[in-house]
């Protein structure tokens, strides 16, 4: 996880959101693969860094991830508009990791509600 949520994910906290991957994998492993049989390069680490690049997520709605894939992961041209996690309201944070990072995301821990007594 980023640490990004989507200002329309905020405003529609209890519609459908959803884990959006901006990098494109499918269509940048592509492109890779080509790369690399032109090249005649034998080399992994450009695979793995691609993989850990496109496998980070942000939280928008559904519509926004449609528009998402449509624009190519560009979220200006998918009018997406990212806040940051610690601007979110307390309620929305402990909303938003125990229904969409808990047990989702490898670092859903660095989101975790601070639950001080």
């Amino acid at each position: 996880f980023t640490g990004m949520v989507s200002q329309e994910a905020i405003e529609n906290i209890q519609g459908r959101l959803v884990l959006e991957h901006q990098g494109r994998l499918s269509y940048e492993l592509s492109k890779l693969i080509a790369k690399h049989f032109v090249q005649k390069i034998n080399d992994p680490s450009e695979f793995i860094a691609l993989i850990a690049q496109c496998e980070q997520v942000n939280i928008t709605t559904d519509e926004e991830n449609h528009r998402a894939q449509k624009a190519k992961g560009v979220y200006a041209a998918a009018s997406i508009h990212l806040v940051e996690w610690n601007r979110l309201s307390i309620e929305h944070r402990e909303f938003l990791w125990k229904t969409k990072l808990r047990c989702k995301v490898s670092n859903a821990d660095a989101y975790a509600p601070d639950v001080k007594a």
